[in-house]
């Protein structure tokens, strides 16, 4: 899902969650899959390395919106107005 004035991004993450990043069996889960989710099946919660998109203004550069897959369709995207986001780089 694209948004005009906007780019978007696959960040790599890692959080701990019961809901984990992506749907399984779509074409694009393969390339951005959520380690707690191994086929059809598989322990859905604790740590793990998933994908979110995040998006951001072509103009300013700042976050403008996120969702939690890169499969999640625009139902599930947020504006950061509606809810906010913090994000860190930890090299």
């Amino acid at each position: 899902m694209s948004f005009a004035g906007e780019t978007q991004y696959a960040v790599e993450i890692l959080d701990c969650t019961s809901d984990p990043h992506g749907q399984w069996g779509l074409a694009s889960y393969a390339g951005y899959p959520d380690t707690r989710m191994v086929g059809a099946t598989g322990n859905f919660t604790g740590a793990g390395i998933g994908h979110m998109m995040f998006y951001a203004a072509d103009t300013t550069g700042l976050f403008s919106r996120y969702r939690w897959s890169v499969n999640s369709g625009a139902a599930k995207t947020y504006t950061v107005a509606d809810r906010p986001i913090a994000a860190a780089r930890v090299i």
